[in-house]
């Protein structure tokens, strides 16, 4: 239609003519828009099409609807007018950019959500006024799926609901007769799909999609909430979890809410990571592809290569494995959640953002596919006249330009799929394993027996030799056509034995066969410590799907188990630590400062409730196990030096310590009424000194905490014993061995008269006390000592008074005899190891004789240079010692070097599971070295 046509036929021509041209834009390229217009052609001079309609007033004219419709005739109508009247706006908002993607889903959700509760509760009292019930029963539950679950719906979509039957007793109408509860709330369902879905001379309101309902199609419309329950539990599939991701429910009632909720993210959510997640999606996807070779999907950009589901898939796939763990990551709507993924650090922000972006894009056309004529269609056209009227709807000048951009963003779309879920490398591998796949039984499970089908590679003499696996699958017993020793080990039978023992899930099977295969050929010592993991791991067999997720890095994987027992031991006990063993290589969390590491340490809290203690305590044990195994790999391989682990072990405790005692403060005031100030001030008052390894920056991977709390009141009304509950609440934080064990071992028998102190004294006893009663060993403990948790204040009067404890100045003879006792009656009690061995700690010319040297020197000299007392730790103090030129180079270079020595052997004792005890041999010639140093000195 031309311009002047158009405004003469609808009278626009008081209209300004900017507003025209665009009306007639709108109006040449979508059918749906010219229809309704010239249904209803005073909305063109009634309707401010630039206006973006406010929800809340969408909501109470949706509800005027019902209340001022006088029949069910009447009602019928207004509703597929008003919805068609709304989506006329959007089609020309979208058109002309005056609405982006966020505002249109959100609009034609919030409208479909509104209709459907208002619907639901005019029916229900229709219902029971024509069965003349004695009392209004309880409304309907209606789960709403897919994308309006999701606050996403397209313009044309149809809506996926659920029907749940809140109330399971007979109703009863006012003579006393009873209905089923069932056959009511059936009706109910039937006639809300009638209202919505049938389409009359006025069109449609929704199309009604009750397929995903338990036990679909041919199933009750309706299912109370204990068999709904019963169904998700027991009786629901794997892909329904993709499904009631975004499941989300209308009903008044916030109670009946909460429970079904609750019910939904039990099923979809699991309390592990479950990696079979990335399996089961990459199989979704080869089946749409396998239908795509009998139904033409090139060209549907929901289901075709690089579409919408691909990037639905890839977020719901990681919510899946990684939601029971991480709360934040359990949204409905695909935009937060990815949002969620990248805060997780699940994928990196621009994957996150390239991920959107060719969403929101995507889903732009997919809008224009359907304004064209109200069709639900993902379908490309072939027709030029369609063509130009999408790329017109979309904004691009001609459809060869759109269709460009849709093949890049698809193209890109379909290799983000392929990287993050390793699908093509997949397909590859499927094709590869064949001959297995073919011997696999449709339980999801492969028989011992099946074994057969694979070979077990040896290595002797430095040359391969295959051993062919018989079997006899009647017993699934089985017979080795030889043995061959490795190691001294018979190692076919040791194989063999594991396979007959356990039933592995069919996807995995040629994963495992491969990791053992390598690890035979490759470091056949290790076997029996992998298969012992496998053993573990097949009582969680999600995890085993990690090493089909993670195939190509299985050699990386076992030369990593190779450094050492201790890491196979912490992967058995906490196989949640696997991913991360196979991507070690690719990440550098360990190259973190302390502010970082917190940081970190806050965004895990923030998945849990932290009212929950127990979920509080689980999170704080499995984010130091994460970190311990991030710091000990990456020092096993050398990617960090002795001190930055050092340096990491003791971040990764300060915080740690930050927030339990921050959480024991939480539970204390949980139950006493003091109000946010004078609960910050107990806060402020309460401060944490470290000692020994923790104070001095050289913490190992199996060290306790040595640990001095002090207060310094800031308000006359704190009382002392809160400090003392905070700690002893702290204490039992770190100490309580959960799930996931213990967070470390605390040790307060430093404070102010030991095991009879106060555990909490104040500051002013404090210094009273190291002024005036403690011991020189004692005033050895504070060269080590730090200030690590508490307000600034308090730092700032404890680093005074250790500087002015650590100046004093100390009669020669005396503490050289004190240091000598000292060390003779440690090593009295602590000295175990037999002559011929070397204690790495406690043996002469061992590590604590390096440290006693090093507290001599800061408690003699420090009053005359006080940077000796600086530092807390017994390399930078040796190190202020030389360049204050009282140690020559070459002594303290021989006390610096050793030290590092028997501390980087002491983590090879900790991987190879040993005690930190050596031969002799190994470090006689340090020994005598630091033992001369020690008799010249004292």
């Amino acid at each position: 239609m031309q311009f002047d046509e158009f405004c003469q036929s609808f009278e626009l021509t008081h209209l300004d003519i900017k507003v025209s041209a665009k009306l007639l834009n709108t109006f040449n390229t979508s059918c749906f828009f010219a229809r309704f217009i010239q249904q209803h052609p005073q909305l063109l001079k009634h309707t401010d099409w630039f206006l973006i309609d406010d929800i809340s007033v969408l909501q109470q004219e949706i509800k005027a609807l019902f209340a001022q419709s006088k029949s069910y005739d009447e009602l019928a109508k207004t509703l597929r007018n008003y919805r068609q009247q709304v989506h006329a706006k959007l089609v020309f908002q979208q058109h002309h950019k005056i609405a982006n993607f966020e505002t249109i889903a959100e609009t034609i959700s919030a409208i479909a959500k509104h209709i459907l509760f208002y619907a639901q509760q005019y029916l229900l009292k229709k219902l029971s006024e024509t069965k003349t019930l004695h009392k209004l029963p309880q409304d309907l539950g209606i789960i709403t799926m897919g994308k309006l679950g999701g606050n996403e719906l397209n313009f044309s979509s149809d809506i996926d609901l659920v029907f749940i039957q809140v109330n399971n007793d007979p109703l009863t109408d006012h003579l006393g007769k009873t209905y089923s509860a069932m056959r009511f709330y059936t009706e109910l369902g039937q006639k809300l799909i009638a209202l919505l879905n049938e389409t009359t001379i006025d069109g449609f309101v929704y199309r009604v999609d009750m397929r995903l309902r338990p036990f679909g199609e041919g199933a009750p419309l309706v299912i109370d909430i204990e068999s709904f329950k019963h169904y998700l539990m027991n009786h629901a599939r794997a892909w329904e979890r993709y499904a009631y991701i975004k499941g989300d429910i209308l009903h008044p009632s916030h109670q009946v809410k909460e429970i079904l909720d609750h019910m939904i993210k039990q099923f979809v959510y699991r309390h592990y990571h479950d990696y079979r997640m990335l399996n089961a999606i990459r199989e979704m996807k080869q089946k749409i592809l396998s239908e795509m070779k009998q139904v033409n999907l090139t060209d549907n950009i929901k289901l075709g290569r690089g579409g919408i589901r691909e990037i639905e898939f890839i977020c719901q796939c990681y919510q899946l494995i990684y939601g029971g763990q991480n709360i934040t990551l359990q949204h409905r709507k695909l935009k937060q959640a990815l949002r969620s993924l990248t805060h997780a650090e699940v994928i990196s922000v621009d994957t996150q953002k390239y991920l959107y972006q060719h969403y929101v894009f995507l889903r732009n056309v997919e809008n224009a596919l359907q304004m064209f004529d109200d069709q639900q269609t993902h379908q490309l056209p072939s027709s030029k006249h369609t063509q130009n009227a999408i790329a017109c709807l979309c904004g691009f000048d001609d459809w060869q330009m759109l269709i460009t951009q849709i093949t890049q963003t698809r193209e890109k779309v379909a290799g983000l799929f392929d990287k993050l879920t390793r699908f093509n490398l997949h397909n590859v591998e499927q094709m590869q394993d064949s001959a297995i796949s073919a011997t696999l039984m449709t339980d999801n499970t492969l028989p011992a027996c099946a074994y057969n089908h694979t070979e077990i590679k040896a290595c002797t003499n430095n040359s391969p030799k295959r051993i062919g696996v018989s079997n006899q699958c009647h017993t699934h017993t089985h017979t080795h056509n030889s043995h061959l020793a490795i190691g001294g080990n018979i190692v076919t039978a040791e194989i063999n034995n594991f396979f007959a023992e356990h039933i592995l899930a069919q996807e995995v099977l040629p994963a495992i066969e491969d990791l053992i295969n390598l690890c035979v050929e490759r470091y056949p010592q290790l076997l029996t410590n992998l298969l012992k993991l496998l053993h573990n791991l097949s009582k969680r067999q999600t995890y085993l799907f990690l090493f089909l997720e993670y195939r190509s890095h299985h050699l990386d994987f076992l030369t990593l188990l190779n450094q050492g027992a201790r890491i196979v031991e912490i992967l058995t006990e906490h196989p949640f630590l696997l991913e991360r063993a196979f991507i070690y290589k690719h990440h550098d969390e360990v190259y973190i400062d302390i502010a970082y590491l917190r940081s970190k340490l806050y965004r895990h809290l923030q998945a849990i409730n932290l009212e929950d203690v127990e979920a509080f305590l689980e999170c704080l044990r499995r984010f130091k196990l994460e970190q311990i195994f991030n710091i000990i790999v990456s020092e096993s391989q050398g990617h960090i030096s002795l001190m930055e682990a050092s340096d990491l072990f003791s971040h990764l405790a300060t915080v740690l310590i930050e927030i339990a005692l921050d959480g024991a403060w939480r539970e204390i005031f949980r139950y006493v009424d003091i109000t946010s100030d004078l609960q910050q001030a107990y806060r402020d008052s309460l401060a944490v000194i470290a000692y020994g390894k923790l104070g001095g920056l050289e913490l190992s991977v199996a060290s306790d905490l040595d640990l001095v709390f002090i207060h310094d009141k800031t308000h006359t009304e704190l009382s002392s014993r809160f400090f003392v509950r905070a700690v002893q609440k702290f204490v039992h934080f770190m100490q309580i061995k959960t799930y996931h064990g213990a967070l470390y071992d605390i040790d307060l028998r430093l404070r102010p008269e030991g095991d009879n102190g106060f555990i909490a004294p104040g500051f002013d006893r404090y210094e009273e006390y190291l002024y005036h009663s403690a011991w020189t060993w004692e005033h050895q403990a504070l060269t080590r000592a730090r200030f690590i948790c508490g307000a600034s204040r308090i730092q700032q009067k404890f680093d005074q008074l250790r500087t002015q404890v650590l100046c004093q100045s100390r009669a020669l003879p005396a503490l050289k005899k004190d240091i000598r006792e000292m060390r003779q009656k440690m090593r009295t009690h602590l000295l175990k190891a037999p002559s011929h061995l070397f204690d790495l700690k406690q043996s002469p010319g061992a590590m604590v004789d390096i440290e006693f040297i090093a507290q001599f020197f800061a408690l003699y000299y420090s009053h005359k240079v006080p940077a000796i007392g600086y530092y807390s730790d017994s390399i930078r103090i040796i190190q202020t010692i030389e360049s204050a030129q009282l140690l020559d180079t070459k002594t303290a270079n021989v006390l610096i070097d050793n030290y590092c020595y028997y501390r980087d052997l002491g983590f090879k004792c900790y991987l190879r599971k040993q005690e930190a005890v050596v031969p002799l041999d190994t470090c006689k010639q340090r020994m005598l070295e630091v033992q001369e140093i020690w008799s010249n000195l004292f």
